[in-house]
């Protein structure tokens, strides 16, 4: 069973193309599935996810995202069109990096 679950949207408000991912996957990069810098919106639906602007986990874009709905990204300090990898934590990870959920 997976410890996070998060889709990422290719427009504002969750809307346009989507791709789903688990932490189980093993995916680090969303080029996995054509999603690169192609992401303007994301969902959480599960775990605590950071996002990168760089494959290989490079160039965090600041915080940890909890279960929610992320629209539109400037709101929370990530460029639109711009990540190239995600990574779930653990909680322990998460907080350290400044999540307080």
């Amino acid at each position: 069973m997976a410890k996070g679950t998060i889709v990422l949207f290719q427009n504002v408000n969750c809307e346009g193309d989507s791709a789903i991912y688990e932490d189980s996957e093993g995916t680090a990069h969303v080029s996995d599935k054509n999603f690169n810098d192609r992401t303007s919106s994301f969902i959480v639906v599960k775990g605590h996810w950071q996002l990168y602007q760089d494959a290989n986990y490079q160039k965090a874009f600041p915080g940890v995202f909890g279960p929610g709905v992320y629209t539109p990204l400037e709101k929370y300090n990530v460029k639109n069109d711009s990540v190239s990898s995600i990574k779930c934590l653990d909680l322990s990870e998460a907080q350290k990096l400044g999540f307080k959920g």
